[in-house]
């Protein structure tokens, strides 16, 4: 089965699936793909707990810092946690577990000032129940989504349901380059397709969550996108089940790609 990850390579460069898929070549893996596993650990961790953990401790009266404190002392324990689980990992990678914890801690410093803040702020309005329920909308984490007629599955970081509207998420770990990407908007497109069709939700829209900026940036999920997933799967079956060589295409990308030893 082709999978979603398959469609964003080929946005990035057809070559890299055939290497993948057809000529099974693995590199290893880089500093900032181990990196991006142990923040989408936090991140996952911290929405599934926070929110419940909010609900036990907030108590009437708590002022910002006491919420603020709530929330990074959990967010802060999270990221102990995935470091010390993939600490080997990074270590083989040249990433000092340590300094990635004082980034993390940095980061989780400020995303708890500003989730504090907007907690407080729908205290003003509601009570503790429903400012939860407006904040942290009914979602999943890491749902594994499957389509055996389109012949595509993917693993989405996040989902969530705002009445009859689904809105999947994806969290980015890396640099942002000033706008979304092909692979980005091809990756949200074809989680907005199988939910649609799997789960019966509309999705007008999608969002790239880049965890190391605070930074949301939409993708709207038009025809236009819908069809370029599915000109894509296209092309991407061909490549896999048919072993069919793309041309290589040479430019910027080659020198940050993990496969450039094995593209000759």
């Amino acid at each position: 089965m082709i999978t979603v990850t398959d469609l964003c390579d080929y946005k990035w460069c057809p070559y890299q699936v055939y290497l993948k898929k057809v000529k099974k070549i693995r590199p290893p893996p880089t500093p900032q793909m181990v990196r991006g596993i142990v923040v989408h650990k936090v991140k996952e961790d911290i929405s599934k707990s926070e929110k419940i953990l909010l609900g036990d401790k907030v108590q009437e009266g708590h002022g910002i810092e006491d919420i603020r404190k709530i929330i990074f002392d959990n967010a802060y324990q999270c990221a102990k946690n995935a470091i010390l689980k993939e600490k080997r990992k990074l270590e083989e990678v040249g990433i000092d577990p340590m300094e990635l914890l004082s980034e993390l801690k940095r980061d989780l410093h400020y995303d708890s000032i500003s989730t504090a803040a907007k907690l407080k702020r729908a205290l003003e309005r509601t009570d503790l129940a429903n400012a939860l329920e407006t904040m942290y909308p009914e979602g999943k984490m890491e749902c594994m989504l499957e389509d055996r007629e389109l012949d595509l599955r993917g693993r989405i970081d996040r989902y969530e349901q705002v009445g009859d509207i689904c809105i999947p998420i994806d969290y980015k770990s890396g640099n942002f380059r000033g706008e979304v990407s092909d692979s980005q908007r091809v990756q949200i497109s074809a989680y907005a397709i199988m939910i649609e069709r799997n789960l019966g939700s509309k999705v007008p829209f999608g969002l790239i969550e880049y965890t190391n900026l605070d930074r949301i940036l939409p993708v709207i999920v038009d025809e236009r996108a819908r069809e370029d997933v599915k000109e894509t799967l296209e092309d991407v079956k061909k490549i896999i089940y048919e072993k069919k060589e793309p041309e290589k295409n040479k430019d910027w990308r080659c020198s940050y790609c993990s496969f450039k030893d094995h593209c000759t």
